[in-house]
């Protein structure tokens, strides 16, 4: 018996007043372990939970394990284990569909079917952005037929929960649900034609600068009919700012800067847990542009301090639960700060006398100043965080972090007796 169910049982065998702490039922305990980013946590508790379900739980058990593992395969980096993540669900979706013909959560599954393929398509892209340049545009657009798919499915599952809301009573649970469920597939919907325009690249050229441009004008009307329809929603803001955005896509960065100004604006007024989400958005795409521009090396130190400062503050209101936007606000810290660290007038550098006199004297970097080490330890803390969970960002941040602790460790080269802890000693292995 694990830890988790043994809590659970614990829990039952409690007085009544105890129960009365306990979730409806396990099911949402279960979703509310995938929201607070604990998705293994809950294939775990799934796995004790089969053994003693009812029947009526049991019917359910495939499809909550397999949107365990949709969370899972989320985040994971591994192009392997991404893909047998995907392959398990969709077994498990496939299953729950079979065999509960009628059954009033089939419309979820399909959703989270199309959100497997919308997975899918992304995880292509992010291949396509490892290749030469040259080679990505052939392999971004095998992404494409994933989104178109996922697109028809999503939107066939939107028509199917908008009738299943209809034919309740809108303050009914089961009607708050449906209505809730219709108007997350609605902004998936969106999310993943945003994603195909995406598929054409930042620079398309000839036919596929029309099809991106359309595509991102397909995903922008999606959102708006989602807010127009929704406004007191954290779906409907959300929606409005991926809308915002989409200018981005249609090549019209001051339109999208202007438009997101407009939701951050507003949603500091309304200052609803609504408006909350379309803030996290719209602010997470101004930052994003923000790094794009001012993020990198050659970019000026004023610059790329204001943009550390704004990841810092996204990050305190932002960082839980761990979603992309979070572990993609670390990465763009730690970069900023790894730029910071290393820029010229943090580094230490000596003159070296080159063989021939008549050769100018070459620039040798021996170390990094006190206030480049504060940038460095602060980009290796972000880093180490993405290094050590699974994560779109992974991969990059574990080529990165060498470039830190090289000089926050010293000499990597001295005998291990010479390091005061285990871990200087582990990252020292690191950087060499």
């Amino acid at each position: 018996m694990s830890r988790h169910f043994g809590l659970l049982a614990a829990l039952l065998a409690a007085p009544v007043f105890a129960q009365e702490l306990l979730p409806p039922s396990p099911v949402d305990l279960v979703r509310g372990l995938r929201e607070g980013g604990m998705a293994d946590l809950g294939l775990e508790y799934l796995a004790d939970l089969a053994k003693v379900a009812s029947p009526e739980v049991a019917k359910v058990l495939p499809l909550e394990r397999a949107k365990c593992r949709l969370d899972m395969a989320r985040t994971e980096s591994d192009d392997t284990l991404r893909a047998a993540l995907v392959s398990e669900a969709k077994r498990e979706f496939d299953a729950f569909v079979k065999g509960n013909s009628g059954h009033p959560r089939l419309p979820e599954a399909a959703v989270a079917l199309a959100q497997l393929q919308t997975l899918e398509g992304k995880g292509q892209l992010q291949r396509a952005a490892r290749l030469p340049t040259e080679q990505q545009a052939g392999e971004m657009a095998k992404a494409r037929p994933l989104f178109e798919s996922a697109g028809k499915q999503y939107a066939a599952a939107a028509e199917v929960l908008k009738k299943l809301a209809d034919q309740e009573e809108p303050n009914s649970a089961k009607g708050r649900e449906y209505a809730t469920n219709y108007l997350q597939a609605l902004l998936d919907q969106g999310m993943n034609t945003f994603f195909l325009a995406e598929s054409y690249g930042e620079e398309p050229r000839g036919k596929d600068t029309d099809s991106k441009v359309k595509a991102a004008k397909d995903a922008a009307f999606v959102f708006d009919a989602l807010w127009s329809r929704s406004k007191d929603t954290p779906q409907g803001w959300a929606a409005r700012a991926w809308s915002a955005e989409s200018f981005r896509e249609q090549f019209e960065p001051n339109k999208a800067d202007a438009a997101l100004k407009v939701v951050v604006d507003e949603a500091a007024k309304a200052r609803t847990p609504a408006s909350a989400a379309g803030a996290k958005v719209a602010r997470f795409f101004q930052l994003r542009a923000d790094y794009v521009k001012n993020g990198h090396a050659q970019a000026a130190s004023a610059d790329r301090l204001r943009v550390r400062s704004t990841c810092q503050g996204w990050l305190r209101e932002f960082a839980t639960p761990p979603t992309a936007e979070v572990y993609a606000v670390r990465y763009y810290l730690g970069r900023v700060c790894l730029n910071e660290g290393l820029k010229r007038e943090n580094l230490n550098v000596e003159q070296v006398k080159p063989k021939d006199p008549k050769e100018k004297p070459e620039e040798k970097v021996v170390g990094v100043k006190d206030s480049g080490v504060q940038m460095l330890r602060e980009a290796d803390a972000q880093f180490k965080i993405l290094v050590r969970t699974e994560n779109e960002y992974t991969d990059r941040a574990t080529r990165q972090r060498p470039l830190a602790l090289r000089w926050l460790v010293g000499n990597p080269n001295r005998p291990p007796a010479q390091f005061p802890t285990f871990d200087d000693c582990y990252t020292a292995a690191l950087v060499q």
